[in-house]
């Protein structure tokens, strides 16, 4: 799917200015800044499902087990109006991972891809593409590059070197959109895939990723315009958002070493099994919730919530350490 420079320019309306409030707290005295511990918890087994979304580029089929319409976001109260996302490189095969599930297919990738935007646009949102850029393998993962809310943006600095031109392409296009746009210096490192926001909290991960420094800068940041923070340190996760998702209400979707964190332990915890860890990355958008095809037992977990679900083939992106909340900025 490809736009023209001017929709990719245009296609998404600036936010409304808001009021900044006054003064800055110092991060490191400030006791709004919540640091949670880190802990391990048991993993249950839930129900199979067996629906799967269709392997087709036609719109999404939606799931949903137990009611006719989503739970509220009654928490966080957030809904996505549009979204950013970046084409795939020819040269995602060369994408930084862990995973040992062989290389990613270009031309798959671009299905899969292609899919993902066209789900986005089902619920509702506009999709501006930006082109791809070969020289970064892992580009298509906009969202590491910005952390984006209803009243400014911040551009990222990632934690893996090769990474950090990354943001020269969607800089410009923050920039465009937004009255008030931040930036990490150095020596901070912050991808946005270790930050979580639900309602007016932010969750940010400390991770390889994101070291103190960056996630401090965050913090500053967010708490100008009235936002609170805590921080979540993480021993095993690449990313915060590896291995939890708000779905809406008290929901979260959580596994491994984020299951007993006491960062969450108001929320009614959702806990993924092992085996389906991967499935622990997904997005809720607006009326529907997003997921990886293939992991039955989350799915029917979120879907008995009366969630809707929306499956999406992710074989390519998770060979290269991607999930779905990676491939897209979405903006309220």
């Amino acid at each position: 799917m490809s736009r023209g420079p001017a929709e990719r320019k245009s296609g998404i309306s600036k936010p409304a200015p808001r009021r900044i409030r006054t003064g800055i707290p110092l991060f490191l005295n400030n006791p709004s800044i919540i640091i949670a511990p880190v802990s391990l918890g048991a993993e249950p087994t839930f129900t199979q499902s067996s629906t799967r979304l269709p392997s087709t580029l036609s719109e999404p089929e939606v799931y949903c087990d137990a009611a006719e319409e989503s739970p509220p976001l009654e928490r966080g109260k957030s809904l996505f109006t549009s979204a950013i996302v970046k084409s795939v490189p020819k040269t995602i095969a060369r994408g930084i991972t862990s995973a040992i599930l062989g290389k990613p297919d270009y031309e798959k990738a671009r299905e899969q891809h292609a899919r993902y935007v066209g789900a986005l646009e089902t619920c509702g949102l506009k999709v501006v593409v930006l082109d791809a850029d070969d020289e970064f393998p892992d580009s298509v993962f906009v969202e590491d590059t910005a952390v984006v809310t209803d009243r400014h943006a911040v551009v990222a600095r990632p934690g893996a070197p090769s990474r950090r031109g990354e943001i020269r392409a969607v800089e410009p296009v923050l920039s465009d959109l937004y009255e008030n746009v931040e930036r990490i210096e150095a020596p901070g490192t912050l991808d946005g895939g270790d930050v979580l926001q639900v309602g007016d909290r932010f969750y940010v991960g400390l991770t390889q990723r994101t070291n103190e420094e960056g996630a401090g800068q965050l913090s500053v940041f967010l708490q100008r315009y009235g936002f609170d923070v805590s921080l979540v340190p993480l021993r095993r996760f690449l990313h915060l958002k590896t291995g939890v998702s708000y779905l809406g209400d008290d929901d979260l979707l959580v596994a491994g070493e984020l299951v007993e964190n006491d960062a969450f332990a108001g929320f009614d915890g959702i806990p993924v099994p092992t085996q389906e860890e991967y499935c622990a990355n997904c997005i809720r958008v607006n009326d529907r919730v997003l997921i990886p095809a293939g992991y039955e037992e989350t799915k029917a977990s979120i879907s008995t919530r009366g969630y809707e679900v929306v499956e999406l083939e992710m074989s390519e992106f998770q060979k290269v350490d991607g999930g779905l909340s990676c491939l897209s900025l979405r903006l309220p």
